[in-house]
């Protein structure tokens, strides 16, 4: 998710609970993003036991295990972004015209 997005949702949360959270925020989304990147770490373990690896030096790897780790690679990346695009899409509130809104409510809010 993009850094910016994180700036939308202090400012939104502003205006709904009026106190600014930055740091709440801030901290909450690095913990979901670390448990991300740990989920990942996990799930590529995971999945390489699912495709059969299993290193053998000086033996090379079945093709169905290449093909698999190149599934792993390609497809599971490319189902993740399409998730992420539709939840952006369909769940997240905060759209262009509301940021909008949002950004000139808080203009007023603070006299700037």
């Amino acid at each position: 998710v993009n850094c910016a997005l994180i700036t939308d949702v202090i400012d939104y949360s502003e205006i709904k609970n009026g106190v600014r959270e930055d740091g709440s925020i801030y901290s909450l989304y690095s913990f979901a993003r670390k448990m991300g990147q740990a989920a990942a770490a996990g799930l590529t373990g995971l999945f390489l036991t699912v495709i059969g690896y299993k290193k053998i030096p000086g033996e090379p790897l079945p093709e169905s295990v290449k093909n698999g780790i190149f599934d792993i690679s390609t497809l599971i990346p490319a189902i993740g972004f399409a998730l992420l695009a539709l939840v952006l899409w369909f769940w997240y509130p905060l759209h262009k015209s509301e940021v909008e809104k949002n950004v000139q409510i808080l203009k007023e809010k603070h006299g700037t």
